[in-house]
């Protein structure tokens, strides 16, 4: 089924992604992301900017160690191989400024670092000087390092021990909230623009169930690492909503991370202790994550201070309400009550979750509230906010303007 705001817009049936050319033709970007080939969230929006940029007429070159299938043979898409990074922050910085210096002959209008890299800023501003270069802040500094895993990101071309003196180098930050921009500024004194991420269309090309017609159901999303609070999650639902509500179930839906092995057996030896309990532990589509989200009459996000989070925006599309923390970027979306749910404590969470769970209709005008504010976050969208940026410290540049300090 055509997705609705494809069809309404005329976008349905156009290659790379449907989208009519809008004079972007004859416009360039250059793309760099350092893992392209690994399951997540950046990655993923990468992806659907990239080929969405493709479908509007841009020419895109991407600059990562590994690609997706999605984008092998888009049009007007060249791909480019980095060198491979070692375990050290010396032989990793070598392979990326050797990548950056072998895009010679690639003449952009302007450069894109899609992860709070800096360095791939910094080897843009050495090697290509007279490209502008915008960089997009998930989160200013990496809440998942630590000493043991450092060579892990130096492996993976990520040098998350040097972003403080080199974001300011970029001509433009754009962020994925109001939440980031504020870490931003507080921590180095930098202004962000932001610019929300988006999902993958085949969220919303589908029709889910009634709302009403589901069981007490929760479901939560989220890469294996500590920082999800996934294992706090059932521990609450064992002691304080099962007692409440007999019934109730709890779907958790990831993957593992390399970091964190033992979070992940946590899990899993978690679910074979409750049989209330479903952990999948694989990489899913998204037809079939919204069939999953489509379950459910909630989703909950544990994770406090998290910069964004876009699966509780999947989980809306299905008619499924957020339950999610205050201190998050996805909050300022959200008007406790009507469109979703907000929480401070985890007292908090477990009241409101229990409310949900107990019955159908406590959540479903919110529901629909849900839907509806997840139209805002297509691709088609972010791809424009973000090409509006890249065309303007483009023109800048053509007229003699430097990075903002």
């Amino acid at each position: 089924m055509a997705s609705p705001l494809k069809t309404a817009w005329g976008w349905e049936g156009f290659p790379g992604g449907g989208r009519v050319s809008m004079g972007e033709r004859g416009f360039t970007v250059l793309v760099i992301h350092p893992h392209l080939d690994v399951v997540g969230g950046s990655e993923v929006l990468t992806r659907l900017l990239i080929e969405e940029l493709s479908g509007m007429g841009v020419e895109v070159h991407v600059l990562s160690r590994g690609f997706p299938e999605e984008l092998k043979g888009l049009r007007s898409v060249k791909l480019h191989y980095m060198k491979a990074c070692g375990e050290s922050f010396e032989d990793s910085v070598r392979a990326v400024a050797d990548s950056v210096a072998g895009l010679g002959g690639v003449d952009a209008d302007a450069a894109l670092v899609m992860i709070q890299e800096p360095v791939y800023v910094a080897a843009l501003r050495v090697f290509k000087p007279r490209v502008p270069v915008a960089i997009y802040i998930h989160f200013p500094v990496e809440e998942e390092l630590t000493r043991e895993n450092l060579p892990r990101f130096y492996s993976m071309c990520r040098f998350p021990t040097h972003y403080e003196h080199l974001y300011w180098i970029a001509d433009v930050r754009l962020v994925n909230s109001f939440y980031t921009a504020g870490a931003l500024q507080r921590l180095f004194g930098l202004q962000g623009v932001v610019v929300y991420p988006s999902i993958p269309w085949s969220y919303y090309e589908r029709e889910p169930p009634p709302y009403r017609g589901r069981g007490p159901r929760a479901i939560s999303v989220g890469r294996f690492v500590p920082q999800k609070r996934l294992d706090r999650l059932v521990e609450l639902f064992a002691a304080r909503v099962r007692p409440r509500v007999p019934g109730a179930e709890l779907l958790i839906v990831g993957v593992p991370d390399p970091r964190y092995p033992e979070y992940h057996e946590r899990l899993l030896e978690l679910a074979s202790r409750y049989d209330w309990l479903t952990v999948i532990d694989e990489p899913l589509a998204p037809e079939r994550l919204a069939e999953l989200y489509s379950t459910a009459r909630v989703y909950v996000h544990m994770r406090i201070g998290e910069h964004f989070g876009m699966a509780p925006v999947e989980a809306m599309t299905q008619y499924t309400v957020p339950l999610i923390p205050r201190r998050t970027g996805l909050a300022e979306v959200i008007v406790d009550g009507r469109n979703g749910y907000l929480f401070d404590t985890d007292e908090e969470m477990v009241e409101k979750l229990t409310h949900i769970l107990s019955s159908p209709k406590a959540g479903e005008e919110v529901a629909k509230r849900a839907r509806t504010t997840s139209y805002y976050f297509t691709p088609a969208r972010f791809a424009s906010e973000t090409l509006g940026y890249l065309r303007l410290i483009a023109a800048g540049r053509k007229r003699g303007l430097g990075a903002e300090g």
